[in-house]
């Protein structure tokens, strides 16, 4: 049997208790400092960010913590071909919902889509491109 490693410390991390956010939403912003931004560089393998910040808002409703917001960064990745470094800008929406742990959880929909198989009969190619045994 195998020892589960810890997990390391986040890098940049703002903790919020449950009570905080209340009946009304609660908004924040977090914003890397140098060393919090250089540990990320590390970890992602990254020459460098020179910025890394998060606008949020949480808000509590029925069973669920609604978590949405932007993050921005500049930052300096590594060109594939090169290694040269080169200028790059994020800036991405996000939105996620915290629920409960259950014992059970509740069934997931069934879809109603089907695969294709594919057959000679509906194979839509010209008769040209098969390949006769």
């Amino acid at each position: 049997m195998s020892e589960t490693q810890p997990l390391p410390s986040p890098e940049l991390s703002k903790i919020i208790k449950l009570s905080e956010i209340g009946g009304a939403a609660l908004t924040g912003n977090i914003t890397a400092d140098d060393s919090q931004r250089e540990a990320l560089a590390k970890r992602f393998d990254l020459p460098s960010i020179e910025s890394l910040s998060a606008d949020y808002r949480l808000e509590a409703k029925e069973h669920k913590i609604s978590f949405t917001g932007s993050i921005r960064s500049d930052l300096h990745q590594n060109c594939a071909i090169s290694g040269q470094p080169f200028p790059v800008k994020v800036a991405e929406e996000f939105d996620i919902i915290f629920v409960e742990k259950s014992d059970n959880p509740l069934p997931r929909k069934k879809s109603s889509w089907k695969p294709k198989i594919a057959t000679k009969s509906n194979m839509k190619m010209p008769a040209s491109t098969l390949v006769k045994p």
